[in-house]
């Protein structure tokens, strides 16, 4: 899901959060004190929030700190063991308010996938300098290992881990992370490094445009990623 779309589900369910909040008895001093289940209208709407918080979370930063400590804010349970109440469902709000306030500034992405696209991209510019000097077994070789490095790296995001790039890719098109046309693209484009890599006699069959054109797509389609 894309972060505008969920900058603005969690502006609203900060807004909800908060009403939801503020309408909520605090947590009883004691066992005698009545709470939220003698009022299910309220039970009804805290639990309505509670899942449509945490599907966000999920979808977004399920393996995260955030996605963690909200789900042990909103099923604190106080003296009475009663579910919501004003201070579990205020501890929870405030975890979505960090939330929101990292994904506005930008402090949610995965830096360190960030810096391993930048390094790969300055190795796809050291590619073309050697395919421009004509050493087109050197550019191809650093084309498919920039290929399958940054799509290993970028399956490992989203919690894909195989042995091989055939079955990394195979398994980002059944999660649904990519497109069977890039599927085989992927597949098509890494054939041309294998095929440097190894020194085949078919290599001495790829052109220079060929390989120009896998250093292109290397460019737009997997740095992209």
């Amino acid at each position: 899901m894309e972060d505008p779309r969920v900058i603005s589900m969690l502006k609203s369910l900060i807004k909800d959060g908060t009403k939801l909040r503020n309408d909520l008895m605090e947590a009883p001093l004691s066992t005698w004190t009545p709470v939220i289940e003698h009022n299910r209208e309220y039970h009804q709407i805290a639990e309505k929030w509670r899942i449509s918080c945490m599907n966000i979370l999920e979808l977004r930063f399920r393996k995260s700190f955030f996605f963690k400590e909200f789900r042990e804010a909103i099923d604190t349970r106080y003296s009475t063991g009663s579910r919501y109440c004003k201070n579990n469902v205020g501890r929870a709000l405030g975890i979505l308010e960090a939330v929101l306030e990292a994904l506005e500034s930008g402090m949610t992405e995965d830096l360190f996938y960030k810096r391993e696209v930048i390094l790969f991209g300055d190795l796809l510019d050291q590619a073309n300098e050697f395919l421009k000097k004509g050493f087109d077994l050197a550019a191809a070789i650093y084309g498919r290992i920039i290929l399958e490095t940054v799509v290993k790296e970028f399956a490992g995001k989203n919690d894909i881990q195989e042995n091989s790039f055939d079955e990394t890719i195979v398994a980002l098109k059944k999660a649904s992370v990519i497109s069977q046309p890039l599927e085989h693209s992927l597949r098509a484009n890494y054939a041309i490094g294998t095929t440097a890599t190894h020194n085949y006699e078919d290599f001495k069959k790829i052109s220079k445009q060929d390989i120009k054109n896998f250093l292109d797509f290397i460019r737009d389609k997997v740095l992209t990623l």
